[in-house]
């Protein structure tokens, strides 16, 4: 799917797509020993990583004021001094009226992104919608087109 890459590099490029250092420190840490072509495309693209500003440390202040959200930093990342970028790319998100992409699922009263990403407002999509936004870019349609955005928690919105 080479082109679809391109147009994952494009939106980059326009900064449409932008993300958090702490991610680029999380996929650091799972791909850079493996050296695959994974890793090799992370570091062309990590211009898109940008450190917090004083806007998103507060929102992920305001997120760590919840003790339940605190339980996204495993303990096991505090011994080992391993990144959690789930606060600072909801943040980032909150910050710039984005849409957080995650991979994982939604379990209401958890420390899951689509959590705490509805409960501060934040907008989210799983990967595969992700894709659907790149894959319509790439065949010249409405990017939204057949996409499901949650806007809160486990309400979606198909765009046509």
């Amino acid at each position: 799917f080479p082109e679809i890459w391109m147009v994952w590099e494009k939106l980059i490029n326009e900064k449409v797509v932008v993300s958090s250092s702490e991610v680029f420190c999380e996929l650091k840490n799972m791909y850079e020993k493996k050296g695959d072509q994974s890793w090799d495309w992370i570091l062309r693209n990590k211009h898109c990583f940008s450190s917090p500003n004083n806007e998103e440390c507060e929102v992920v202040k305001k997120i760590f004021t919840f003790p339940k959200f605190r339980e996204s930093i495993k303990h096991k990342s505090i011994l080992l001094g391993n990144p959690e970028a789930d606060a600072f790319l909801i943040a980032k998100a909150k910050i710039l009226n984005g849409i957080v992409v995650t991979t994982e699922s939604s379990k209401p009263n958890s420390a899951k992104i689509p959590y705490i990403a509805s409960e501060f407002g934040v907008p989210y999509m799983v990967r595969d919608e992700f894709f659907r936004v790149v894959r319509n870019i790439e065949k010249g349609n409405n990017e939204l087109k057949g996409v499901t955005i949650y806007n809160s928690f486990d309400v979606p919105t198909l765009y046509d």
